[in-house]
């Protein structure tokens, strides 16, 4: 469990501040006219 709770941590302190700023730049710069926002599930084949 702790393994993971620093995970969340480490997360949330590099990543997520990262994207966070990326999402702020584009809104406050409407340039790429478009944003792709992608997931991928568990659940789907990739071959597919």
């Amino acid at each position: 469990m702790e393994r993971i709770l620093r995970g969340i941590m480490r997360y949330r302190n590099t990543t997520r501040e990262q994207t966070v700023k990326e999402f702020q730049r584009v809104r406050d710069n409407l340039e790429p006219k478009a944003v792709f926002f992608t997931r991928m599930d568990s659940r789907m084949i990739p071959t597919t």
